[in-house]
């Protein structure tokens, strides 16, 4: 019989709760999925930095998928460093895609309405695929369908950037569930290297590359690291082995 996470509520991730009244609700606590800026610009060369992308993937005609996107505002990033052909970016929030196009010009076939278990691309079709604090508002089912979804669309050479919420020495279980209702899944930092060990080779130097990247979301912060060292769980992923 197969084991059930006791952390893990039984519930699957619904349309309607992520649509306008999320949106307003995450934007009065400070988080405007539709704002963007520098924080987004450094972000987007932080990823591309920490993934050593441009030597892993040398070839042309780049695609990059954005699972969970929202709006759009990293796709937008990404889309400004003109190193990818291709930017999709995929959300149940039929809101959110709606607002994303309009603000930040994106089309139909960029950012479309589709859930994380179901993504609407080819086999093996995706160079870099971006997931950014999605994983915590799924439930068990809902991480195997996903993370076999990644492994679908990724291609031979891709890489995963992926960052989630998990419980550490600094954040508990609780804290976790506590920032929003709609975070259905709270684990360990090795519970969730398991899951993604369990499909892909993992990038071990990916966290010294985030320690020691500079790259910095305000003229505040010394870099990313030292502002989300607590909040921010990283992983890279990949098909094949990572030098």
């Amino acid at each position: 019989m197969k084991k059930v996470n006791l952390r893990t509520k039984k519930h699957r991730l619904r349309k309607e709760e992520y649509e306008k009244d999320f949106y307003f609700r995450c934007a009065a606590k400070g988080i405007d999925y539709n704002y963007y800026g520098e924080w987004q610009r450094q972000y987007a060369k932080l990823v591309i930095y920490v993934t050593d992308f441009l030597r892993r993937v040398d070839h042309q005609n780049r695609t990059l998928l954005d699972v969970g996107t929202a709006c759009g505002v990293n796709l937008r990033a990404f889309r400004e460093l003109l190193i990818f052909d291709t930017l999709i970016g995929i959300d149940l929030s039929e809101y959110m895609i709606e607002l994303g196009r309009e603000t930040h010009k994106f089309n139909e076939k960029e950012l479309i309405v589709a859930p994380s278990t179901e993504i609407p691309v080819e086999d093996e079709s995706v160079d870099l695929l971006h997931c950014s604090q999605l994983f915590e508002h799924l439930d068990i089912t809902e991480i195997d369908d996903t993370l076999h979804e990644f492994k679908r669309v990724l291609s031979p050479d891709g890489i995963g950037f992926i960052t989630l919420a998990a419980a550490s020495e600094n954040v508990s279980v609780e804290h976790i569930k506590s920032v929003d209702e709609s975070h259905i899944t709270a684990e360990t930092r090795k519970w969730w290297e398991h899951q993604f060990k369990g499909m892909f080779n993992l990038d071990r130097n990916a966290i010294h590359r985030f320690k020691t990247a500079g790259f910095s979301p305000s003229q505040n912060d010394e870099n990313f690291y030292t502002h989300y060292a607590d909040e921010w769980s990283l992983y890279v992923i990949s098909k094949s082995p990572l030098e």
